[in-house]
């Protein structure tokens, strides 16, 4: 009768799989962090970028030296104090720093969730993907930055573009 489906099963529990994600409709309710290399001048860092999963606004950027877990708290850190009364969601990948011991611990006392994306999965966390793209793409790569002060500086004056001009493509 099992084989045949006329027995309920006790341990089953139904999968969200293929529902899709459900998008925020306020403003930091989530916020996507992740890293990504750059390279500015023949050295490699670290562009580590949080985005507001409902406006894509980009909340704080920082190009780093590493990518560990102290670097993404502090980048968490730093965006948390520009919009002290938010209590997003955190969105990354599986990445060390964000599976860490000690960020584990960070989020905890923030008081606020953490959700990875799913493995080998980048269309889970596309918007964030997208906008470290467009950064690389049109502003660093674009304006030949050979120093991390330059860099820094065109990075900023692109975020400003992006954040109050520039209508994302898929939303404008």
């Amino acid at each position: 009768m099992k084989d045949a489906g006329l027995l309920p099963s006790l341990w089953h529990k139904p999968t969200r799989k293929g529902t899709g994600f459900v998008q925020p409709l306020q403003p930091h309710a989530h916020w996507h962090i992740d890293f990504s290399y750059v390279n500015i001048g023949g050295t490699f860092y670290s562009l580590c970028s949080i985005l507001d999963g409902a406006s894509r606004f980009i909340v704080h950027w920082e190009t780093r030296e590493a990518m560990k877990e102290a670097d993404a708290e502090l980048v968490l850190q730093k965006a948390r104090e520009k919009y002290p009364a938010a209590r997003p969601r955190i969105i990354s990948d599986n990445g060390p720093q964000f599976v860490a011991k000690e960020f584990k611990e960070f989020i905890r006392l923030w008081q606020t969730r953490h959700v990875f994306t799913s493995p080998h999965y980048p269309q889970s966390h596309g918007k964030l993907e997208r906008w470290q793209r467009a950064l690389k793409e049109q502003a660093l790569r674009a304006k030949t930055s050979r120093t991390l002060e330059q860099a820094r500086a065109v990075g900023a004056e692109f975020v400003e573009h992006y954040n109050t001009v520039r209508l994302p493509s898929a939303i404008g």
